[in-house]
C-alpha cells in the first residue's frame, strides 16, 4: 500500500514538470508611443519581445474581449520580437491587449504564457458629444436666464421712468383757472352835456367839467347812452 502512494505521488511529479515544460516564458508587451497621445485616426504599434533564446517563434496579438487572435506573425529567424500595428484606430478599438508566442520543442508545439496586459484608450465621438450637448445645453440656459433677467430689468426701469413723470407732471401742475376781467365800458351823460352846451355860441361857466361815469355808477338818474372813448374826443 505505501509502495502504491509513492508511485502515485512519483506520476504527479512528472506530470506537473512536463505541464509546466509545455508552457513557455512570458513575453514582454508595450506601445510605442505614449497611450495619453492617442487620438481618433492614429496608428497604434504594439511591441511584443519573447526571451533571447526562442528566436524566430510565432507571435500573436490578442484583446480581452475577442476569443480569436486579432494578428500573428513570425519574427525572423536571427530575432525574438515583433512589431503589431493597429492603422486608423478608433473608439472600438479601445481595450486590453496581450500577446503571446509559439515554438517549437521537437515534434510539439509549445505556447508561451500570455504577456502583460497593455490598455489602449481611443477618444472618440462616444463620450466627447455628449460632453459637447451638455456643455452646449448649458451655455443656451445660461443665455436665456440672461435675456429674462436683462428683460425684466428694462422693464422696471421703464415703469420708474414713467412713475416720476407722473409724479413730476403731479407735483408742478398748476389748477387752471379762467381769469375773467372786467372790461370796465365807461359811460357819460351825453346828451346832458350836449344839452347843457346848447348852440355852438353858448360859454360853458369856469370850473371842473362832470367826470365821466362807469355803467355801473348809480348817481345817474336816467339811462345813459354807451359811448366809447373815440366818440368822446
Amino acid at each position: 500500500m505505501p509502495s502504491r502512494k509513492a508511485s502515485l505521488r512519483f506520476l504527479f511529479l512528472v506530470a506537473g514538470s512536463l505541464a509546466a515544460l509545455s508552457r513557455a516564458p512570458m513575453p514582454l508587451a508595450y506601445l510605442a508611443t505614449a497611450a495619453e497621445d492617442i487620438r481618433t485616426g492614429d496608428s497604434i504599434s504594439i511591441c511584443c519581445t519573447a526571451p533571447s533564446t526562442y528566436l524566430g517563434s510565432w507571435f500573436d496579438l490578442l484583446r480581452t474581449d475577442v476569443a480569436e487572435p486579432l494578428q500573428s506573425q513570425q519574427a525572423p529567424h536571427n530575432q525574438h520580437n515583433v512589431t503589431f500595428m493597429l492603422g486608423s484606430v478608433t473608439a472600438g478599438d479601445s481595450g486590453h491587449y496581450y500577446c503571446r508566442y509559439h515554438y517549437v520543442n521537437g515534434t510539439a508545439l509549445v505556447t508561451s504564457n500570455p504577456s502583460n496586459m497593455v490598455e489602449i484608450l481611443v477618444p472618440g465621438p462616444g463620450w466627447f458629444l455628449p460632453m459637447a450637448l451638455s456643455v452646449a445645453g448649458a451655455v443656451l440656459l445660461a443665455l436665456v436666464l440672461l435675456a429674462v433677467v436683462v428683460t425684466k430689468q428694462v422693464k422696471a426701469r421703464r415703469q420708474q421712468i414713467r412713475r416720476d413723470q407722473d409724479s413730476c407732471w403731479t407735483e408742478t401742475g398748476f389748477p387752471t383757472t379762467e381769469l375773467s376781467f372786467d372790461n370796465g365800458v365807461f359811460v357819460g351823460p351825453v346828451k346832458s352835456d350836449r344839452e347843457a352846451m346848447g348852440s355852438p355860441g353858448t360859454c360853458l361857466p369856469p370850473g371842473p367839467q362832470k367826470r365821466l361815469t362807469s355803467a355801473t355808477s348809480t348817481s345817474s338818474q336816467e339811462m345813459p347812452e354807451f359811448s366809447t372813448f373815440k366818440a368822446l374826443e
